[in-house]
């Protein structure tokens, strides 16, 4: 039989620091995005599209993911 874990709180840190590099890294595309050397007008528009529907679907399914590793890390 497997040893049982001590504690949950590395689980809860765990999720802060996916939590924090999920926003990190949304920090820097947008950080990307706005000191790059391409313009908005320089990008076609396919590109732009692409662009804003990659940022929408990262948006809503980060809280999605978010909650059912949450989910299953209670679990353990």
């Amino acid at each position: 039989m497997a040893p049982k874990r001590k504690s949950s709180a590395g689980v809860g840190q765990a999720v802060k620091r996916v939590q924090s590099t999920s926003s990190r890294s949304t920090s820097k595309q947008q950080e990307q995005q706005q000191t790059s050397e391409v313009t908005p007008t320089e990008m076609t528009a396919e590109q732009v599209t692409i662009n804003r529907i990659t940022q929408q679907v990262v948006q809503q399914i980060t809280p999605v993911i978010t909650a059912q590793i949450d989910k299953k890390l209670d679990h353990i």
